[in-house]
């Protein structure tokens, strides 16, 4: 199995009297925008740190304070980027720590122009990690946005049947039902969970008119038992785009949507691509 790719997390902000206002932020959106901010920083920090060093010997007490607070916010910088990449579950790049534990000692206040060296060592250590992490980023972005989200239904379904075991609608025994279906009127409009390739577009045995997308990353998802397909093999589609409308074609025993996802090759269970299942 491939990595998890992680889920967003939803915000919200509640007003008295008023409705709350809410969205949905990924992990690694976060982690570009403090990326590239900590690079606007750096050019800062750095500017400031150069023209520190030359007025180091005018004002030491005011300088030194200053050198201090800087470099408490390139720490603070630091622990932000660590705790992003560990939230958007990116394999993290090692920043050279620095450990407070079995330490003592007497305690000399560091000149401006120590902590000013010391404020440089650790943009460059930041430069360094940004480097090494932003081509990671931009896989974990492209992996996300190829990920099967949303109802491929834009109205009110009845989930009939399930991923798993089921009763077999046309006999006696048990059977294995590789998808999710959706009940839903006839002719209902079909939209695409993720941006993608069509693989095929066809009539396909008991799935009947389906429509298959291949959309990187090992993912494909399949549309089945469509009264009309509105893609060809080849299209590129775009996330929500119309593939075709719902029908009764190939082994249905009423208009109805099979929703499959595939992973590596295997059916997996759609539900966790859904909104909502229930």
């Amino acid at each position: 199995m491939g990595r998890r790719i992680p889920e967003p997390y939803t915000v919200v902000i509640t007003r008295t009297g008023k409705p709350s206002i809410q969205w949905s932020v990924w992990p690694a959106t976060l982690l570009v925008g403090v990326v590239l901010v900590s690079g606007w920083v750096g050019i800062a920090l750095y500017r400031f740190y150069t023209h520190a060093i030359e007025a180091a010997r005018g004002d030491g007490q005011i300088l030194t304070e200053q050198a201090s607070d800087l470099l408490e916010r390139v720490d603070t910088l630091e622990a932000e980027l660590k705790d992003l990449t560990k939230r958007a579950g990116i394999k993290e790049e090692k920043i050279p720590k620095r450990s407070t534990a079995d330490q003592g000692g007497i305690a000399i206040e560091p000149s401006a122009e120590e902590l000013l060296e010391a404020t440089h060592e650790r943009l460059v250590a930041l430069a360094s990690f940004k480097q090494k992490v932003m081509p990671t980023v931009g896989e974990f972005v492209a992996r996300r946005d190829a990920r099967p989200g949303g109802m491929p239904l834009l109205t009110s379904v009845r989930f009939s049947s399930y991923y798993g075991l089921r009763p077999n609608p046309f006999g006696s025994s048990y059977e294995f039902h590789p998808g999710i279906d959706m009940a839903v009127a006839y002719g209902t409009p079909i939209y695409a969970t993720a941006p993608g390739t069509v693989l095929e577009a066809n009539f396909a045995g008991g799935y009947g008119n389906r429509v298959l997308i291949d959309h990187g990353y090992e993912l494909k998802t399949l549309y089945g038992h469509m009264s009309k397909m509105a893609v060809t093999a080849g299209t590129r589609v775009k996330r929500g785009q119309l593939i075709g409308y719902v029908g009764s074609t190939g082994r249905s025993s009423g208009p109805h949507l099979h929703y499959g996802v595939y992973f590596q090759g295997k059916t997996v269970d759609p539900k966790p691509y859904l909104p909502s299942a229930e």
